[in-house]
């Protein structure tokens, strides 16, 4: 659970030191609720290791009139397995268990992890969009709401390019980054929550898109259709932030704006 004040029904948060604090129900996460939440995800995008042989879980569909007289490598195979390898086709066909098999796996697969940060599941067409707002102080918490959108009808936003684990390799989720009106907790990277950080604007508002974040990384159907529309996602975008780590970013006074350059210039110039 990423809400720390469960019961409060009229949440109003404000930084109390280092931490949020609601004045309703006048609590504030505690270092034991945040270590809770922390933990280590999988590194993104990886490929999943090969299941032994005989275990891989493959079949031929229905249509196929296919038939071995020889078994070729069939230890470990269920009976089931057997039988679709060796039966005629329409011994299996109609509500055979290869239909509760594809069955059960569609449904596994509809399952979406939903939880107080992502209300629902997006829909077709649908994108979130983070709006990061100016601190009041120069506050290290980073605190932002995520916002549905239609892809047809949603405002200008920035895109973001950034490593989720940075020049460290550390995709370890250690950062808390408070979402909402309610301020629940979602852990980034280091190098996310850095961006996010320098992202901040000094005064309105900022829409970003952030894949680890506007995306619900626990829900893998969003997750892949999402990771399908980025060609969209980033062509659609008024322009795009690439971040490259604290080490090319220079730390500005909240009163002074950051210089601008090109990127032949960082080399060659005293940013």
């Amino acid at each position: 659970m990423s809400r720390w004040h469960t019961n409060c029904d009229n949440p109003d948060i404000f930084v109390d030191g280092v931490l949020p604090r609601c004045r309703n129900c006048e609590k504030a996460p505690s270092d034991t609720d945040i270590t809770a939440l922390e933990h280590a995800p999988d590194p993104p995008w990886t490929v999943p290791p090969d299941e032994p042989a005989g275990q891989l879980g493959l079949y031929w569909p229905p249509c196929v009139p296919y038939r071995e007289d020889s078994p070729c490598g069939d230890e470990g195979l269920s009976d089931f397995g057997l039988r679709w390898l060796y039966d005629e086709p329409s011994a299996v066909s109609g509500s055979s268990e290869m239909d509760v098999l594809c069955h059960q796996r569609s449904s596994k697969s509809s399952i979406s992890t939903i939880s107080t940060v992502y209300s629902r599941p997006l829909k077709a067409g649908e994108f979130r969009l983070v709006s990061l707002e100016a601190p009041e102080h120069a506050d290290p918490l980073v605190h932002l709401t995520l916002e549905t959108y239609d892809r047809n009808n949603c405002p200008e936003y920035e895109a973001t390019s950034y490593s989720w684990g940075g020049e460290d390799g550390d995709y370890t989720l250690s950062k808390p980054v408070f979402i909402g009106p309610n301020w629940d907790i979602l852990f980034q990277t280091p190098n996310c929550w850095s961006m996010l950080q320098c992202l901040r604007p000094r005064n309105r508002t900022r829409n970003v898109w952030i894949d680890a974040i506007c995306i619900n990384q626990g829900d893998p159907r969003e997750r892949a259709e999402q990771v399908d529309a980025m060609r969209e996602t980033y062509r659609r975008s008024m322009r795009l932030v690439v971040y490259l780590g604290n080490d090319v970013v220079c730390a500005q006074n909240r009163d002074s704006y950051p210089l601008r350059c090109g990127l032949d210039d960082i080399e060659r110039t005293s940013i």
